[in-house]
């Protein structure tokens, strides 16, 4: 007995059943059993991995990013929208800074993984159990998100620890591991595998996994209007994990963001109600509604989001400040050095 044969949405290479493997003690999922025959007739049995093991180690993360913008074909036909939300098709050439997580999709993933019932990740990628949970829109450029993690992953090379995010002691760069959605998600049965229960979606498996340390929240403002991105959010929060929030100017918390930035930052985040968050689909929005609601509602994650946001220009503020008090030390010792001399002359 398998648990579905998939004919549609996505055509397989060949034939594939699954199995569930039975659960943990604890109740993790241990994943699937896969079964294939090959067009030369062969069995194949492999292991699909849960989605809490799907995570990509980030210096191959960022690279396979870098392989989507230079990716040497043409995508055609790509849907983009103008400012009044009209839609429209364009073509994106092999270097295109205007790729997004929706073309990569259509032009990589798709044909490259989904085609044979799995995830990029777990195909092309040495992935395992999740450190960091990027939090996205495909809407956003890949070069935006290859940009804010590559200095996300400097930040963490630097070892320079911070008074709210994630412990450093605890990270080893080469084991780092990111849960990023396009590619750890199997994108042939999405339906499936998100359910009807977020709360045991792959998002919330991946963030609640004993592995995941912290959450990388890219471009924040731009992924909280995303309901998906808010019901991630409440449970990192939930989880009592950091959230660190990414620009293309690097990590808010370490003081990479111009001041003139955060005080637009600051801004946003006053007029900003996470209850007016948008979502494609009506019935995964009622899912996420109904979530939300069960852990303190939009209220709550409107003041989780401002008590976030006070933190991070905060111990962005103390980096600054850091800087002062130490030109004033110097400005101090400059000053002293000419009476110091004199007063050595005279001796």
């Amino acid at each position: 007995e398998v648990d579905y044969v998939r004919e549609d949405h996505v055509r397989y290479s060949d034939p594939i059943v699954r199995k569930k493997l039975p659960t943990a003690k604890d109740g993790r999922s241990m994943g699937d059993l896969k079964l294939t025959v090959s067009s030369k007739g062969d069995l194949l049995m492999t292991w699909s991995p849960p989605h809490s093991h799907r995570a990509v180690p980030i210096n191959d993360f960022l690279q396979l990013l870098q392989e989507f913008i230079d990716h040497p074909e043409t995508w055609c036909n790509c849907n983009v929208f103008d400012i009044d939300g009209n839609s429209h098709t364009v073509d994106k050439p092999s270097g295109s800074k205007a790729r997004n997580m929706y073309d990569a999709c259509k032009y990589i993933v798709i044909p490259q993984a989904a085609c044979v019932d799995a995830s990029y990740a777990e195909v092309w990628t040495a992935c395992g159990p999740a450190t960091i949970f990027v939090s996205h829109v495909w809407a956003e450029t890949i070069a935006n998100t290859l940009t804010s993690m590559t200095k996300l992953r400097d930040w963490i090379q630097e070892r320079r620890p911070l008074r709210s995010a994630v412990k450093l002691d605890e990270i080893d760069l080469p084991n780092t591991r990111v849960w990023f959605c396009t590619i750890c998600n199997n994108q042939s049965r999405v339906i499936e595998e998100l359910g009807t229960d977020v709360s045991v979606s792959p998002f919330a498996q991946a963030i609640k996994s004993s592995s995941c340390q912290s959450m990388a929240m890219v471009s924040p403002f731009r992924s909280l209007q995303r309901k998906w991105c808010n019901y991630e959010f409440c449970v990192c929060r939930s989880q009592d994990k950091p959230v660190m929030m990414l620009t293309t100017d690097g990590l808010v918390q370490a003081g990479h963001v111009p001041p003139q930035t955060l005080n637009k930052l600051s801004q946003k985040v006053i007029k900003f109600h996470c209850r007016d968050a948008t979502c494609t689909s009506q019935v995964d929005s009622d899912f996420i509604d109904y979530a939300i609601q069960l852990m303190g509602g939009y209220e709550a994650t409107d003041e989780m989001l401002k008590n976030l946001f006070f933190d991070a220009i905060s111990e962005a503020h103390e980096v600054l400040n850091q800087a002062m008090a130490r030109m004033e030390e110097e400005r101090s010792r400059s000053k002293d050095a000419p009476e110091q001399k004199k007063i050595v002359e005279s001796l």
